[in-house]
């Protein structure tokens, strides 16, 4: 999907899609600019404070990173919520998850897809992967242990040298 849409947009045959997790990338001796969506709590927190102290290196002056954090906070449980799905052609695509304490700083989550024609489950999938918890002030004082400044709006963290 965003291969697809960066085709489309006016610059977008220059942005260069990893296939690699944020921990994995080489990172260039530059950046201008740092943003990651809905992936912070895929990353342990030490592997989320070296990432941060190796962007603030790197980070033209003024430069932003924009990120956000998504629920749950704390390492609580996460009842499965009711599916919720889209109608495209002749068949539903639904979805729900569920979320589970694994630790004091971890939940698993277990996404649930299905696939219907006419109300009869055609196809399913099960999806599960540990996150960790965090919240928006929890992660500006991350960044700003890696020497950056931050502002908080709600879910959203805005970061700068």
């Amino acid at each position: 999907m965003l291969l697809a849409r960066l085709r489309g947009m006016a610059g977008g045959e220059r942005v260069t899609v990893l296939p690699v997790g944020a921990a994995e990338v080489d990172l260039p001796e530059r950046l201008a600019a740092v943003v990651g969506m809905h992936m912070v709590g895929h990353l342990a927190p030490d592997t989320r404070r070296a990432l941060w102290r190796g962007i603030a290196a790197r980070l033209a002056p003024g430069a932003p990173v924009v990120l956000n954090v998504q629920p749950p906070e704390t390492a609580t449980a996460v009842p499965a919520w009711p599916p919720f799905g889209v109608r495209q052609g002749e068949l539903t695509y639904q979805g729900t998850g569920s979320a589970e304490p694994t630790g004091s700083e971890s939940v698993r989550w277990r996404m649930q897809y299905a696939t219907l024609r006419d109300g009869v489950v055609v196809e399913e999938a099960v999806a599960e992967y540990e996150w960790w918890v965090l919240s928006a002030a929890g992660l500006a004082a991350e960044l700003g242990g890696a020497g950056l400044r931050t502002e908080i709006d709600g879910d959203l963290v805005v970061a700068r040298n």
